[in-house]
């Protein structure tokens, strides 16, 4: 991203990323978005009777560190991968093939370095993360940035991984939160590959489409414009826009 920033004569921030909203309120409703999405999957499952959690799996200044340890990692994975996949990559095929053509050869990206590359992966996890990609990318159209996108990615995984401590990759993680046990049937508690293979996931993502859709305006970065359009130009004289 750094080396075509330069070639552009643009910041590296500028593919959706600005600096200056890094921690301001697009990330913190992203955030937001992924406890509530992955606590109503894990909620679902105990609801059902097939999550069981039998009281703390870490206590004391081990919780606190493993805590913090967590935290660090799941916002290292959140920003590399949406800046990855989401970033420069979204916004130039964004220009040369479309939106939706180009979301969808990204989701098929992200799908298959998970499925080549972390063990256990199946069509069922696979169908997810296409999904959650494509939500993501359509964040990012309609609100301007990549940030709603990393405070998810970052929400989720953490709830996942540390507070709920469901398995990944046939692993459980090391220093999770709740000491739960996950008995039921593959298809609703996501067996070896943990929460975001559970069929649970799809009804809440599809709720999060549609709130999207209904929070925010269509809103494309500015660099996902072709060079020279009006469109560009416009918001280069007018300086960034002012959103809701």
């Amino acid at each position: 991203t750094a080396i075509f920033a330069l070639y552009e004569h643009r910041r590296v921030d500028s593919y959706g990323l600005p600096v200056a909203q890094a921690l301001g309120a697009r990330t913190a409703e992203g955030a937001l978005a992924g406890v509530v999405m992955a606590g109503a999957v894990a909620a679902g499952m105990w609801l059902l009777g097939d999550m069981q959690i039998r009281g703390f799996a870490t206590t004391g200044s081990t919780l606190a560190l493993a805590a913090l340890a967590w935290l660090g990692a799941n916002v290292l994975v959140g920003v590399a991968e949406e800046f990855w996949f989401r970033s420069y990559l979204l916004q130039s095929l964004w220009r040369s093939i479309g939106f939706w053509p180009a979301s969808i050869v990204i989701a098929l990206l992200f799908a298959a370095d998970h499925y080549f590359f972390k063990t256990g992966e199946n069509v069922w996890d696979v169908i997810t993360l296409v999904s959650l990609s494509l939500l993501m990318c359509y964040s990012v159209l309609r609100t301007g940035t990549l940030w709603f996108a990393v405070g998810f990615h970052i929400s989720f995984d953490y709830m996942q991984l540390f507070v709920i401590g469901t398995p990944n990759g046939a692993r459980l993680p090391l220093g999770r939160l709740l000491d739960a046990t996950f008995n039921g049937p593959a298809w609703l508690t996501g067996g070896a590959l943990g929460t975001e293979a559970s069929f649970l996931m799809y009804p809440t993502i599809a709720l999060l489409w549609l709130y999207i859709g209904w929070r925010f305006r269509p809103h494309p970065p500015a660099a996902a414009a072709a060079p020279g359009t009006p469109e560009l130009r416009d918001r280069r004289e007018s300086g960034p826009t002012r959103q809701r």
